[in-house]
């Protein structure tokens, strides 16, 4: 070996979780004994790779945040929206840096909540949106295996190196409640999962629509029939029928 300067080339596939400390020794060929090495007291022998950032977060309603899962009643009359937060910094040019975004629930997550694929695909539904104002409708993407996930459009990241994304999700009336966990994961075109976080879904106790909550008819001391609306919360003032049943008369009368 001739006297000289030793350089060391080290380079990132794709963004690693975390720091990484590195250290260089240099050994003898002929005996495999320690020549020198470098100390990782030393801060010129940290290797630090930038990690990317992910933190989704759930609002209910647009208005709540939960640092948690948040529960989601089915039936309920708004939708429960998650922010997905993403920061990447990028060290080369960043031209051609897109990222694409997928919730995947796997068919034994699916067995654990105790849920069949095709109640899931039909009780939640799912809608994505690029500034959390405007949603489109997300169809689940059933798999041969069971599981069931849905395709974010891709980010591209030459303008910014934080973006963030929104899910809304809605729970139909009917669906047991239960506690299904999936994966939130972020790749690049390749294929390649940058980072990748839990969420859960909790559907809770259910919120009968309105039009599922039944009327209530009843009658006066003078046998008039009256209607009261069925409707969630404080009850409708009652109405007379378009013909009110006269208990003296014995047949329909127009009011």
């Amino acid at each position: 070996m001739t006297a000289g300067a030793t350089h060391l080339h080290i380079s990132a596939a794709y963004p690693v979780y975390g720091q990484i400390m590195v250290q260089a020794q240099l050994v003898d060929g002929a005996t495999g004994k320690d020549i020198a090495g470098s100390s990782t007291n030393r801060s010129t022998s940290d290797l630090i790779v930038n990690q990317p950032y992910f933190k989704p977060s759930w609002t209910d309603g647009g208005v709540t945040s939960y640092s948690a899962s948040p529960q989601i009643a089915t039936g309920a009359p708004h939708a429960v929206t998650e922010r997905l937060n993403i920061r990447i910094v990028w060290l080369s040019p960043a031209s051609a840096h897109t990222t694409s975004t997928q919730v995947v629930f796997t068919a034994a997550q699916i067995a654990a909540a105790g849920y069949p694929p095709e109640q899931l695909e039909n009780a939640v539904a799912v809608r994505s949106s690029a500034d959390g104002q405007n949603y489109a409708v997300k169809p689940w993407t059933p798999g041969a295996d069971g599981s069931l996930s849905i395709d974010l459009p891709p980010v591209d990241w030459r303008a910014d190196v934080t973006q963030s994304q929104y899910l809304s999700f809605k729970v139909a009336w009917g669906l047991p409640a239960g506690r299904l966990v999936g994966t939130i994961e972020v790749r690049d075109p390749q294929g390649w999962q940058y980072v990748g976080a839990t969420q859960t879904l909790r559907p809770t106790a259910d919120v009968r629509p309105a039009e599922l909550v039944p009327s209530v008819f009843g009658r006066d001391a003078k046998g008039d029939l009256w209607l009261i609306p069925g409707a969630r919360g404080p009850v409708r003032p009652r109405t007379t029928t378009p013909a009110v049943w006269s208990a003296a008369a014995g047949a329909a009368t127009p009011r």
